[in-house]
């Protein structure tokens, strides 16, 4: 059938069919959206003064992104804002028939998404909540059954991207092209997140060689991201910034580290364990993190943090021992924090030279006086 709508905030033709009394619906058709103000038809709000347009062919069965097949293909269109505008032009999402397997992909000139295996849309987050709960078990977590799981590979392959963050996120910047793959299988606990960027800059932060490696080993889930080296427009500069994670039964073994080749060292490697479990009377989610005895560089001085315990659970916050000293210098917090109020919570300052703020953030602070 052919449908025209012509309003101040939403011109489109439609021609073709739409079969939605079979019970996998058909739809064949061509539609030219020549004009939509999104804003004024409620469909966000972030940028009032936004407009799309563009000409879509459509063929395919199916109501969900689970069970499409066929394609939809954007012959021409547009996005703009107050920040820019981008070209629509090119964009795909086509299935791809496989033996015993869904394939699903989507092309762009901005990036491609490839999805190969059995993937149920709809239970993705209870498949991320069945492998949390399988590693951590007081995540407490209910998930759905397992004809609902998920058991597919995924890789994320960029062309360009600041086309559309300059539209959408203007202070965003990457540097191009980079490949993110992985897999997630719920039955089997595994989620996998892999990958490297080049670089990432933010405002006045800029990350450069970034590595992901994310996997099941065992019976334990081991997580790093590493950042080869961060710069800050006031010149502070780190290197190999990482976090290393391994969880399993409950338990989280955290380090995070860095280190800098300037004339000024800042470097160190904190050190956790954190142990999760319920409540005996709430049943509410506890943690408990146990900080380990851990050094760290700034501006060329040594501080060391000593063994602290931090609590944490549905209502309060608690510190204890919580310590950073340096010669005669320390800096020391203790106290509980309960329902967005203050209990006690003790902030303790000892001969912390408040110059020297202007050394370690390479910035004139003003800050005088020792404390």
């Amino acid at each position: 059938g052919l449908l025209s709508i012509n309003d101040p905030n939403l011109q489109f033709n439609f021609l073709g069919e739409l079969d939605l009394n079979t019970e996998i619906p058909r739809f064949d058709f061509n539609m030219n959206l020549k004009r939509a103000l999104p804003s004024k038809l409620h469909l966000g709000k972030n940028f009032p003064d936004a407009e799309i347009a563009f000409k879509m062919d459509a063929n395919f069965d199916g109501n969900r992104i689970d069970n499409i097949n066929g394609a939809i293909v954007v012959k021409e269109g547009y996005y703009k804002n107050r920040n820019g505008e981008f070209n629509l032009q090119g964009m795909e999402l086509k299935t791809i028939p496989q033996l015993n397997e869904n394939a699903l992909l989507f092309t762009s000139d901005f990036f491609d998404v490839s999805i190969n295996g059995k993937y149920n849309f709809r239970s993705i987050v209870s498949s991320f909540q069945k492998i949390i709960h399988h590693y951590i078990p007081s995540s407490n977590f209910e998930f759905t059954n397992a004809e609902d799981s998920n058991n597919f590979e995924y890789r994320f392959n960029v062309n360009e991207l600041n086309e559309l963050s300059k539209v959408f996120i203007p202070d965003l910047e990457f540097e191009t092209p980079f490949l993110l793959y992985g897999k997630i299988d719920s039955p089997n606990n595994d989620f996998q997140f892999n990958g490297s960027i080049p670089g990432i800059k933010y405002k006045n932060i800029w990350a450069r060689n970034i590595f992901i490696g994310n996997q099941n080993i065992g019976n334990q889930y081991s997580s790093k991201f590493r950042i080869g080296e961060i710069f800050h427009r006031n010149g502070m500069e780190l290197y190999n910034f990482t976090i290393d994670s391994k969880v399993s039964d409950n338990r989280l073994k955290n380090l995070i580290s860095w280190s800098n080749f300037d004339e000024l060292t800042y470097s160190g490697a904190i050190r956790t364990e954190t142990q999760f479990s319920r409540s005996d009377t709430t049943n509410q989610l506890h943690v408990e993190i146990k900080g380990l005895p851990s050094q760290i560089y700034v501006a060329d001085t040594l501080w060391s943090i000593t063994p602290f315990t931090a609590i944490f659970d549905s209502i309060s916050l608690q510190i204890m021992d919580f310590s950073i000293v340096h010669i005669n210098q320390e800096f020391a917090a203790n106290g509980k924090i309960v329902g967005g109020k203050t209990d006690r919570l003790i902030i303790d300052l000892k001969n912390i030279d408040l110059s020297y703020f202007d050394k370690y953030f390479e910035q004139d602070i003003k800050l005088e006086g020792i404390t």
